[in-house]
């Protein structure tokens, strides 16, 4: 599958993002344990490699999370070999898959060791339990208790491993983040489309669809389509939203998360999960974000949750701001009116520097369905500069001005778009200048059904364009 050019970034920005190995000594016994529940819970879930699914990836992949747990490249090669090699389709030869073990050892993109841990209490101290999950019918006394309000010195501190990301700069691979717009903003869409690329990279996903999964079945179908990838991912579609105010939901919804062990959870939408909670009431808004720091904690996954904005777009999110000041990342998506581009604008990261340019999309159709496909800062500024003409005021001046007075001498839909790209575009290569006259066509054709209808008669191909 030959990846489009934002996955490729996100590749070349998870090189860059070397991670050191945190201090421990390989093969430590815990980090062995780890390791072999980590191989078993792979094998359980069916993550193994597959002759035609990408295979060589997936060892690849798998190695290197084994030596990131502080596991030796030999000793990694001998708990592959013993308990996941078995159960791949076929296994590999014993020499080969030392071999792909080696090369993951060279290649990786941290040292053996980034994920290792030391001692439970050095390893979790500092996490608090934000919402109580254990079963609320089980004895108090049988719940394990965990140190709580640890003290750390300034050197201990410096030993802690530094964030680490599901995607850099973007994800934290152990953090909430919440991604943002108006309705119709085409928000899902680009969910999806994350929740789609991760996946395709072996990334666990469950998607959440609060909203209706058929939709979402569509959409995932079509990107597929427009990408080459089949059915055989790691990701899980719900089509049940769990509500943060029911306590069973919650603890119904992290059990059966468990047996996937996801790296990333989207919930689209928060309003689907704050269902009697009010969204203006700040304790309320607590609640939700007990329920998402706990989803993180106790499954060790990145959280997604989708989010509307206010009636007023400027003002940021839907609500009460205790859920922005409480994410580690937040994102906001607009789209232009009339089109289908879209840009995503990081407008909070906690452990790492806000990217001043945003993403941008366009949508295109594929299969009968829209997709979103990354375009440049450059090709999203071409397509919106368009979009200033498309007010009646404006129609109405490039009308007179090409002498489209009358019915007799109205213009076709090719002739007004070619005119209205070359105005915004006039140093266009005739290739780009084709392809934003052909959506601006598109543009026309919808907004001759609407606010511009008094400028035009006709429809489809016969469809003429004139000042009345």
């Amino acid at each position: 599958m030959e990846l489009d050019p934002q996955v490729g970034a996100f590749l070349e920005a998870l090189k860059r993002e070397h991670a050191k190995s945190v201090g421990h000594d390989l093969d430590q016994p815990q980090n062995v344990a780890r390791a072999r529940k980590f191989l078993l819970d792979s094998v359980a879930r069916g993550d193994v490699a597959v002759e035609g699914h990408m295979g060589d990836q997936f060892t690849f992949v798998i190695s290197c999370k084994v030596m990131n747990l502080g596991v030796s490249e030999e000793t990694t090669a001998a708990l592959l070999t013993e308990l996941w090699n078995p159960h791949c389709v076929p296994p590999w030869d014993e020499d080969e898959l030392a071999c792909k073990v080696e090369n993951a050892a060279r290649y990786a993109q941290n040292e053996a060791g980034a994920w290792a841990a030391g001692s439970s209490e050095e390893a979790f101290g500092s996490v608090l339990d934000t919402l109580d999950l254990d079963d609320p019918e089980e004895e108090p006394a049988a719940r394990p208790q965990r140190e709580r309000f640890k003290l750390w010195t300034p050197g201990e501190l410096r030993k802690r491993p530094p964030p680490s990301w599901l995607i850099p700069d973007l994800f934290p691979a152990e953090g909430v983040s919440v991604l943002f717009g108006p309705p119709g903003s085409l928000k899902s869409y680009l969910a999806i489309r994350w929740a789609a690329e991760l996946a395709a990279l072996g990334i666990g996903v469950v998607y959440v669809a609060g909203e209706g999964a058929n939709g979402i079945a569509q959409r995932l179908f079509a990107w597929q389509q427009a990408n080459g990838v089949g059915d055989d991912l790691p990701l899980w579609i719900m089509d049940e939203a769990p509500w943060a105010a029911d306590d069973k939901a919650k603890l119904a919804f992290c059990k059966k998360l468990e047996t996937v062990k996801p790296q990333l959870v989207i919930l689209d939408t928060l309003a689907r999960s704050a269902v009697g909670l009010n969204e203006n009431d700040a304790k309320d808004m607590g609640l939700m974000i007990s329920f998402l720091d706990a989803i993180k904690v106790k499954l060790r996954t990145a959280v997604l949750v989708v989010h509307h904005t206010g009636k007023e777009e400027g003002r940021g999110m839907r609500g009460s701001n205790a859920l922005e000041g409480a994410v580690d990342a937040a994102f906001q998506v607009t789209r232009n009116k009339g089109l289908r581009a879209v840009s995503v604008r990081c407008t909070r990261q906690k452990d790492a520097p806000e990217r001043e340019e945003p993403w941008c999309f366009e949508g295109r159709d594929i299969g009968g369905q829209m997709v979103l496909q990354p375009v440049t800062f450059k090709e999203y500024s071409d397509l919106t500069k368009v979009q200033d003409t498309l007010q009646p005021v404006e129609i109405g001046r490039i009308l007179r001005e090409l002498s489209a007075v009358g019915v007799e001498n109205g213009v076709s839909t090719n002739v007004l778009a070619y005119d209205m790209v070359n105005r915004a575009n006039p140093e266009l290569t005739e290739e780009a200048r084709e392809t934003l006259v052909k959506r601006q066509e598109k543009v026309l054709a919808k907004l001759s059904r609407t606010r511009l209808e008094a400028y035009c008669t006709g429809v489809g191909p016969s469809l003429l364009w004139f000042l009345p």
